[in-house]
Parts: structure tokens; C-alpha cells; sequence
């Protein structure tokens, strides 16, 4: 096993050193599935509703929810299951599902939406990102070095000496 400790040490841990910020900075986003491929479980979706439904959510009803958020716990020929984290309603602001379940019927679903990378936003924020950085570094550099940032010239003398 040294040898693959090795190869560990010296090129898996640098890679993942890079990447791991690449990672951690890249962007997410909804973009619209197709419904005859159903999502596989686990899938993190954001289901829109043809009608507004009214949730049961213990004491009290949510009315005209139109919106659902969350995780796909089953998907069968005509339901959809999910483990819903945010529901919104009509009107007003969106409410903690706190992981409740639901079964939304497929012919009720007007629009199904997956949550993927997005390679062009994270792109963008990264080139943005590392600009900035660079440009940070360079006036910190050029400060601590001595250097100004701008050559300011002496002020003109207003005392002027007796004769």
C-alpha cells in the first residue's frame, strides 16, 4: 500500500486542493426537466402546480399552494413523491414544509424543474473572482513594497522665507 499512499500524497492531494474551491464556489441553479424520464429519488426539484392545492400542515391548512420544493422520495408511473421543504403559497411568502411528505398526482404538475450545475454562471464568477483577487494583491503588493500607488507631487510652498 505505500505506493498507493504515495501516489495520494503527491497528485490526488494537490488536484483535490485545486478543485475543492472550484467546487465550493460553483454555481446552482433550476433549469426545467422533462417529465416521461421521471427524476430519479434524491433528485432536489421545484414542482409548479397547474391548480393550487391546500396542505394540511397539523394545526392548520396552507391554502392555494402553487409551488412545492424538495427531494424525490418516490416516483411510480402517475405520482410523484416528494419530501417537500419549502411550500408557496399563492400569495404571501413561502413556508417551511419541515419535511413533510407529499404525493402530487403527474397529471397536476405543470412544470417540473431539476437543480443542476451551472457551468457558465460559475464561469463567470470565478473569472470575476480571480480578477479581483488579482487586483487586491497587486495594490497590496505594491503598498508594502514601498511603492505608491500613484507618484503625488510635492504640494507648491505657501511660506514664503524673509529676504
Amino acid at each position: 500500500m505505500p505506493v498507493m499512499s504515495d501516489v495520494r500524497r503527491r497528485a490526488l492531494a494537490p488536484a483535490a486542493a485545486l478543485l475543492l474551491p472550484a467546487y465550493l464556489a460553483a454555481c446552482f441553479q433550476y433549469v426545467p426537466a422533462a417529465l416521461p424520464p421521471l427524476p430519479k429519488p434524491s433528485t432536489q426539484v421545484r414542482v409548479t402546480l397547474a391548480e393550487p392545492m391546500n396542505i394540511s400542515m397539523g394545526e392548520f391548512t396552507l391554502h392555494d399552494v402553487t409551488r412545492i420544493e424538495g427531494l424525490v422520495a418516490a416516483a411510480n408511473g402517475d405520482t410523484l413523491g416528494l419530501v417537500a421543504k419549502w411550500l408557496y403559497p399563492r400569495v404571501g411568502r413561502k413556508y417551511d414544509a419541515l419535511y413533510g411528505s407529499y404525493d402530487v398526482p403527474l397529471a397536476e404538475v405543470q412544470q417540473l424543474e431539476a437543480w443542476r450545475f451551472a457551468p457558465k454562471r460559475t464561469a463567470v464568477f470565478l473569472g470575476v473572482t480571480a480578477v479581483a483577487t488579482v487586483v487586491i494583491l497587486h495594490t497590496v503588493w505594491r503598498v508594502v513594497s514601498g511603492g505608491r500607488l500613484g507618484e503625488v507631487e510635492p504640494p507648491p510652498a505657501s511660506v514664503v522665507a524673509p529676504r
